[in-house]
C-alpha cells in the first residue's frame, strides 16, 4: 500500500481509508498479544545470505613454515611448508605447496608436494603434483604432471586430516622434503608407489 501519493496522482479513497484505519490503530497503543499474528500468518520469510566467499591472496613474496587454516577461499602464489585447510583452494602458476591440501573445491596450476583431499579437484596444465589425490571429481587438463594415485571417494572431507593432527604431520614432512632435497631424493612414499606402477 502507497501511503504517499506520487508526484501529480492522487490517492485513491480506498487508499486513504485504510491509511486513516491504520493511523487510528497505531494512535490506540500496542494490540493485545491474541490479536497479533501468528508465525504461521506471518508474511515475514527468513532470508538466506548468498554473500560470496571473502578471499585471502598469499603472495608471491612469502614463504609460510606452519599450517594455513582459513574459514575464507585462498588463493596461494607463495610457499607453503606445511597444511592447508579451507573452503576453497586455488594454487597459482608460481605457487608451492609441500603438505597436504584439504578444501571442497581445489584448483592446482603450481606445484603440490603432498595429498590432495577435495571434492571437486582440477589440475591446470602447469600443475605439478606429487601424491595422492582423493576426490569426487577430478579434472586434468593436457600437459598437467601427476606422480601419485586418484581415489574417488564420496566424501574426502571425511578421510582428511582435521586440523588438529596437521601440525605435527606438516612437521614432519617439511623436515622429510628438505633432507630429500638435499641428497637428491624423492619422497620414500613417492618412491613407493613409482615401484608399484612398474
Amino acid at each position: 500500500m502507497n501511503i504517499f501519493p506520487k508526484k501529480g496522482e492522487l490517492a485513491q479513497s480506498e487508499d486513504n481509508s485504510n491509511q486513516n484505519s491504520e493511523t487510528k490503530s497505531a494512535m490506540a497503543g500496542p494490540k493485545p498479544l491474541s490479536q497479533l499474528p501468528s508465525k504461521s500468518q506471518s508474511s515475514v520469510k527468513p532470508v538466506q545470505s548468498t554473500k560470496p566467499l571473502e578471499e585471502t591472496f598469499i603472495s608471491a613474496d612469502f614463504t609460510i613454515i606452519g599450517n594455513v587454516i582459513s574459514k575464507q577461499k585462498v588463493t596461494v602464489d607463495g610457499t607453503i611448508h606445511g597444511d592447508m585447510h579451507c573452503p576453497s583452494l586455488i594454487v597459482a602458476e608460481n605457487a608451492n605447496v609441500i603438505g597436504n591440501v584439504i578444501a571442497k573445491e581445489i584448483t592446482v596450476a603450481g606445484r603440490v608436494v603432498g595429498s590432495v583431499f577435495g571434492n571437486q579437484t582440477t589440475l591446470r596444465s602447469t600443475a605439478h603434483v606429487e601424491g595422492d589425490i582423493h576426490h569426487q571429481g577430478l579434472s586434468v587438463e593436457l600437459g598437467a604432471v601427476f606422480e601419485g594415485m586418484s581415489r574417488g571417494t564420496e566424501d574426502p572431507m571425511m578421510i582428511a586430516p582435521k586440523p588438529d593432527n596437521l601440525a605435527e604431520a606438516a612437521l614432519n614432512r617439511s623436515h622429510e622434503a628438505n633432507n630429500n632435497r638435499q641428497n637428491g631424493q624423492r619422497s620414500p612414499q613417492l618412491q613407493s608407489n613409482m615401484h608399484r606402477e612398474r
